[in-house]
């Protein structure tokens, strides 16, 4: 950029032969120069990424917080299975009881039923993982931006953005 600008090159064109800016920052960048209010438009830029990236977080914590108990939920499950309940089969045979149907079935199968429980904790915990990394990076995004959460937040975007080139001076026809 400060080889561009020794040049004499217009900050925006400098700014967009570095390739570091997005589009809209460029443009944004364009308009506050035209304008003579390129500071405000900085300031303002820098609100608007930085909520960009608050909404980024939120959705990624509302993605994850799922897929960290799906993968909790799994290991109890194997846990109750492969280690309590055998135990407890075992207190209420000694005191003349029986368990539910579902645990005595789970009991009955033998190692059929550990491994059902296995492939069920697995696919619980593959499930998670696959939440985990998957909104990771743009292809994530990509994926957030669908259905109505996408829509919400293209909303947001628009909203935020159009106020900036309000303020940037820009006419209302233009912006």
């Amino acid at each position: 950029i400060q080889a561009s600008l020794a040049e004499g090159a217009p900050l925006p064109e400098a700014m967009a032969a570095s390739g570091a800016f997005p589009d809209y920052y460029l443009r944004m960048v364009e308009i506050g120069q035209a304008a003579g209010r390129l500071d405000q438009v900085f300031s303002a830029l820098a609100g608007y990424y930085q909520r960009e990236d608050a909404t980024l977080q939120a959705v990624r914590r509302a993605v994850t917080y799922p897929a960290v108990m799906a993968a909790i939920i799994g290991l109890v499950f194997l846990v109750l299975v492969s280690r309590v309940l055998p135990v407890f089969s075992q207190v209420f045979a000694q005191l003349g009881a029986g368990v539910s149907p579902v645990a005595a079935a789970l009991l009955s199968s033998g190692s059929a039923g550990r491994i059902l429980a296995y492939v069920f904790a697995g696919a619980l915990l593959a499930a998670a993982v696959v939440l985990l990394l998957g909104f990771r990076g743009e292809r994530g995004l990509r994926l957030l931006s669908r259905g109505a959460t996408g829509e919400a937040l293209s909303r947001g975007r628009f909203a935020s953005a159009m106020a900036l080139m309000l303020q940037s001076g820009l006419p209302l026809d233009e912006a």
